[in-house]
């Protein structure tokens, strides 16, 4: 039985992230590293199953971006964090880096968990590594962008609820029809508060 977000409870310490589910009081323990090459199939799968990539789509982009990776390709800052469950087994990932040619800015390029610990503080809890990351490289503004699709109504939401604010949307961006929405948020060390842009 999956339970609502109501129901969760989740505790962030450090690297890890424990999770008490309370209808059940089960516990589990989430820990964020860097990913290992012979699980990229496993982070693909994760994609996959957001709903928001079909197979092919996430082997050629999201594949070809986990390569790079650990082939060393991708530059500077460029950094992949994976949630992993207590059995070490990935049920989270974003990808994330600073923006060229802008000074401060960095782009969150993908973040997604697995559809069973959705509403569960998992994505969230990656959403406060990428923020903490970015901001330890003095970085000011986080950008992330999503299509205007049905799909992604939820998602548009969650970003709102992490702080973000929608600053643009390009028309028929991704295909017509398909507009490409924009988020920004300011970014703050702890104590100095929320400001969004």
């Amino acid at each position: 039985m999956r339970h609502s977000a109501a129901w969760t409870l989740a505790l962030a310490v450090s690297r890890r992230l424990v999770i008490v589910d309370c209808f059940t009081g089960i516990m589990s323990t989430s820990t964020l590293r860097a990913p290992l090459p012979s699980e990229s199939a496993a982070l693909l799968d994760v994609a996959v199953q957001t709903g928001v990539f079909q197979p092919d789509e996430a082997a050629e982009l999201l594949g070809s971006t986990l390569h790079s990776y650990h082939s060393s390709e991708l530059g500077e800052n460029h950094e992949i964090l994976v949630a992993a469950d207590a059995a070490d087994v990935p049920r989270g990932w974003c990808y994330f880096a600073p923006t060229p040619a802008a000074e401060g800015v960095w782009d969150l390029w993908w973040i997604g968990v697995s559809p069973d610990v959705q509403g569960t503080g998992l994505g969230k809890q990656l959403m406060q590594a990428v923020h903490d990351r970015a901001l330890e490289a003095s970085a000011r503004v986080l950008v992330v962008e999503t299509s205007s699709q049905p799909l992604f109504e939820r998602t548009r939401r969650w970003y709102e609820r992490q702080g973000f604010t929608k600053c643009g949307q390009v028309p028929d961006f991704y295909a017509m029809g398909d507009d490409k929405v924009i988020f920004a948020k300011t970014l703050q060390s702890e104590g100095q508060g929320a400001s969004n842009l």
